[in-house]
């Protein structure tokens, strides 16, 4: 008390005291004295102020001032997205080509094909033998070579009049590619009194070209020529652009949305439009008539797909039919050079026809999933080849929900003339705008090789 004293003096010592007794007077007489100049219902120099009877708590705040306490789910922009980019993010992982310049081209070789199509049969004249050949018009004469052999499935010869179970084979003796015909002999065909002759190949018939078959002493035979085709495609410049005033900038916030986070959402859009054009874009250099400029446009993947195919359903049940999905595959992986194990991107209504199908689902249901580029795929396995699913999120928005899209992934590749990179533009200096630009650009384009080992299907109605 004597330091209390030494230190605030009598005056201290009487407000100390004047303090305690006001605490012990009723906060209701309180209340009441200052009713006028505080009422309940709030300020009167500031009317939106709210006065509240009872303690303060989390409950009455978010009642009365629903704004006075932030939500923990404000504190952060929800960043949860589909991956909605898998066909680029494949591309991606494998190794990118240099282009030279904005237009790049491609060479590729394809295996020839195996079998024609009789549209027309004729027989012709005995030759010295007694024995009578045929000439057959096809489709494509030009898979044929003097000397091959052909196998004809579907037709049978016979023996003195005795159907023979053995499947028609033929010798190419003379083609002519202008009129589409391939003159043949009979291998195994009619035979009549010691003759042998060519029976009738009705149209529409399949014939499958086998080895050459060379005669005693022969040291040449007719040339294969396999020439490699030119594809060319154009990159295309793509990019995007955020920004952020200095005022925006300095501003306080309730949530953290600064420049990084606009360049995130900025990639990813990016990201979805790249996809986009990977697989719809159009090849094309377009002149703007507003600015003057030619703009070069990528051709994207479905462009180049050249085989089509119509996946029919059950006209009773609406089910696809296990029969219908081996067909597919047999389409899809028999006849070209590509691997067993191909990606199948689909759409919404697509992967839910297909997972109704019981042999994929079992598979479905037995855990079938392969990661491969950092992606989680549906496996189905058939006689034929693997399919690796995923029921691609851009193809509902781009009308192909009932289709899926099959790649051989050997054959897509990346063209790149600039690769991504990002620019920071000082536009105060210039005087033309305050505050912070980022760019990021590249230019790319893609090249799909070998068009016969990817496919385009379809839900049959």
């Amino acid at each position: 008390m004597r330091k209390f004293f030494e230190k605030n003096g009598v005056f201290g010592l009487f407000v100390t005291v004047l303090t305690l007794i006001l605490g012990l007077v009723d906060g209701t007489v309180l209340m009441a004295a200052g009713a006028e100049a505080f009422p309940v219902g709030g300020d009167k120099g500031n009317p939106e102020s709210v006065g509240v009877n009872g303690d303060l708590d989390s409950l009455t705040t978010r009642r009365e001032s629903p704004d006075l306490i932030e939500d923990t789910v404000l504190e952060e922009v929800t960043k949860i997205r589909p991956y909605i980019a898998p066909l680029t993010s494949v591309i991606n992982h494998a190794k990118s080509r240099k282009a030279g310049s904005m237009e790049f081209g491609w060479y590729s070789v394809d295996t020839r094909s195996v079998s024609a199509t009789v549209t027309a049969f004729a027989a012709t004249a005995a030759d010295a033998r007694g024995n009578t050949g045929a000439t057959l018009t096809v489709d494509n004469a030009a898979l044929f070579a003097v000397r091959d052999t052909i196998y004809v499935p579907t037709v049978f010869g016979s023996v003195a009049g005795v159907t023979n179970t053995t499947p028609l084979a033929c010798l190419v003796v003379a083609k002519n590619t202008e009129n589409n015909t391939i003159t043949v002999a009979a291998i195994n065909g009619v035979e009549a009194d010691g003759e042998m002759s060519v029976p009738n190949i009705p149209a529409n018939t399949k014939i499958y070209r086998m080895a050459k078959a060379a005669a005693e002493g022969e040291m040449k035979t007719a040339s294969r020529m396999n020439l490699p085709k030119k594809s060319k495609n154009f990159a295309q410049i793509f990019k995007f652009q955020v920004s952020q005033t200095t005022i925006q900038k300095l501003s306080d916030k309730e949530v953290k949305w600064e420049l990084p986070e606009q360049e995130e959402q900025g990639i990813f859009e990016f990201k979805m439009e790249q996809e986009a054009s990977a697989l719809f874009g159009v090849k094309g250099l377009t002149f703007d008539p507003v600015s003057g400029e030619e703009i070069y446009t990528t051709g994207g993947i479905v462009s180049s797909i050249t085989n089509k195919y119509e996946l029919e359903k059950d006209d009773t049940t609406g089910a696809i039919p296990t029969e219908n999905l081996v067909e597919m595959c047999k389409f899809i992986f028999q006849g070209n050079s590509g691997s067993k194990k191909r990606l199948m991107f689909a759409g919404s209504d697509f992967t839910a026809a297909l997972s109704k199908v019981d042999t994929i689902e079992k598979q479905v249901e037995a855990g079938n999933t392969v990661v491969a580029w950092g992606i989680e795929w549906k496996e189905i396995r058939t006689n034929f080849g693997t399919l690796l699913l995923m029921q691609h999120d851009m193809f509902d928005l781009y009308g192909y929900s009932d289709k899926a899209v099959i790649i051989d992934p050997d054959f897509v590749d990346k063209y790149t003339f600039i690769p991504m990179k990002r620019e920071e533009l000082d536009t105060r200096k210039s005087g033309e705008f305050d505050g912070d630009v980022v760019v990021f650009t590249e230019v790319c384009g893609y090249a799909l090789r070998y068009p016969s080992c990817h496919c385009i299907v379809e839900l049959g109605e």
